[in-house]
């Protein structure tokens, strides 16, 4: 589906004779000098400016016409009485919007007068503001307009024009020879000026074009955003600090390379995400944060406790603010830990149908969306939640469904070689093949438990290195979950051999009864 432009959408409106049209962008200049080509195609449009601080001008920044006409309702006044063909550019009128029932009034005037005028003498308001909720009296006489960010050629265009205006030309070489096509997408969803910031900013600090350095910008935007959502730091090493999981890891390998110029080219949809459904500690949250890192994308953690707000209706708007933000952001990957303790919860009447109403607005755009987000949802509890809320795993809504399991024999010795060597222990001094077998039933966060308290226990005994002795005494110590929760993991092994879910290690689902039963001694 071929998306159309604000200027094409605008030229719409315009030819039907939209009386009052409201504008939602961050790009006050770009979107003020593309009204001024729409004005100039077929029968032109003169243009007039208002704000408060400039009152009705001629030009952007020009000196004020008649008087200052600063307050919006005198303005509006003015604009009634001039005969002529023109556009009317309002700045920043939402929030007077918002608090003067007059302003309303007038605007409801001011649309019935407009839509009336003869051709020759056609009119419109074009209220531009970053933010806009049109009130109910209001919802017949304006059309809100979200104009898009830039595309990818408007990124492109800005990206050619900052290297072809470098003087230096050993930095001018060094970006040229930067990936475009990852530059353009770590810049996607920055305005013109924000782009053009980025890139500068990055060939000031590293004398070269650095994607890195490009996504601080996009940073700003979540930390600024707020409503629980949250950018976390990538997990050094991808998918490689990812013990196991090889059969989820091959999908991912697979689903990155549908975000390149060639797949969009091909006609490939853009990847949707992905549920992962498994006991604590087995490297759910550790996937995201590693997708986030081998794809090149912000990782961004939407923390639907943050969303809920006590107010009827305050709940979904924040959701829908923290949506538009992460889509703002995107290409990212927007991580959900827990869902079937927040959307997935039942909710009801004990918390006025809160849940109930977040799960839809959630359930729409995941079924709906088109951006460039690809959401990793996560559950422990996922037997419980199928049955509260089947919707939340249908199959479309996400491109797959994964259910991990605590690791196998091969599995563990790879997550302890992970963590020995994250933690500066040679994994060739361990005997593996040894502490595996002991380490049966742990899980990836317990594994990684036991390299650290080994290097405390090493710390305390003058300073030594690591042993296997130690490792095998803390693996001892330890009562990992499959011991105390041994009756969950077992249901949820039972959803999985359902069916329900690809397995995330090669028949990974299998009856550890020796593991659930107990540990062998050491």
């Amino acid at each position: 589906m071929t998306t159309i432009s604000g200027p094409q959408q605008l030229a719409v409106l315009l030819r039907a004779k939209y009386p009052i049209i409201g504008i939602q962008t961050r790009e006050e200049l770009r979107v003020e000098r593309a009204i001024a080509a729409v004005a100039k195609t077929g029968q032109e449009y003169a243009i007039r400016y208002w704000s408060t601080t400039t009152g009705l001008t001629e030009r952007p920044l020009s000196q004020p016409l008649n008087g200052s006409l600063r307050d919006p309702v005198e303005a509006l006044d003015h604009l009634l009485k001039r005969g002529e063909r023109a556009l009317y550019i309002l700045r920043d009128l939402h929030e007077h919007i918002r608090t003067d029932s007059l302003l309303r009034r007038k605007l409801r005037d001011v649309a019935r007068e407009f839509r009336v005028t003869p051709p020759a003498e056609a009119k419109a308001l074009l209220l531009i503001s970053p933010a806009f909720e049109v009130p109910a009296d209001l919802e017949s006489a304006i059309y809100l307009l979200d104009w898009p960010l830039p595309t990818r050629e408007d990124v492109g265009a800005v990206l050619d024009q900052t290297v072809k205006a470098l003087a230096d030309a050993e930095v001018r070489k060094a970006a040229q020879a930067v990936d475009q096509d990852r530059l353009i997408a770590a810049a996607l969803g920055l305005t013109t000026e924000e782009a053009f910031a980025a890139f500068s900013r990055s060939l000031v600090e590293h004398k070269t074009l650095d994607p890195g350095a490009i996504l601080q910008e996009k940073r700003q935007i979540v930390q600024k955003a707020g409503i629980g959502l949250e950018w976390l730091l990538p997990l050094p090493g991808g998918l490689n600090a990812v013990g196991g999981l090889a059969d989820l890891k091959a999908w991912l390998i697979q689903r990155r390379e549908a975000f390149t110029e060639e797949a969009r080219a091909y006609g490939l949809p853009t990847p949707r995400g992905c549920f992962i459904a498994g006991p604590p500690g087995c490297g759910k949250s550790l996937t995201a944060k590693a997708i986030a890192t081998a794809w090149d994308m912000p990782l961004l953690r939407l923390n639907m406790g943050a969303v809920m707000a006590g107010l009827v209706g305050a709940s979904e708007a924040n959701l829908r603010k923290a949506i538009r933000t992460a889509e703002t952001v995107a290409p990212c990957v927007l991580f959900i830990d827990e869902i079937d303790k927040s959307v997935g919860a039942g909710g009801g009447e004990s918390d006025g149908n809160t849940t109930s109403r977040v799960r839809g607005e959630f359930l729409t755009w995941l079924q709906e969306r088109t951006s460039e987000v690809f959401v990793v949802g996560s559950a422990n509890n996922v037997e419980e939640m199928t049955h509260r809320a089947p919707e939340l795993v249908r199959k479309g809504r996400w491109d797959e469904l994964w259910f991990v399991d605590l690791p196998s024999p091969a599995e563990v010795r790879q997550i302890l070689a992970v963590h020995l060597a994250q933690n500066r222990i040679d994994p060739k001094g361990i005997a593996l093949d040894k502490v595996g077998p002991r380490a049966a039933g742990f899980s990836g966060a317990e594994l990684e438990a036991v390299v650290k308290d080994s290097l405390y226990r090493a710390f305390a005994d003058g300073k030594r290195k690591v042993k296997t002795e130690d490792l095998l005494a803390e693996i001892k110590r330890t009562v990992p979950l499959s011991r105390s929760s041994r009756d969950r993991i077992e249901a949820l092994r039972r959803w999985a051999k359902e069916g329900r879910a690809r397995l995330a290690t090669p028949q990974a689902v299998v009856d550890h009864d020796d593991v659930l039963v107990g540990q062998p001694e050491v």
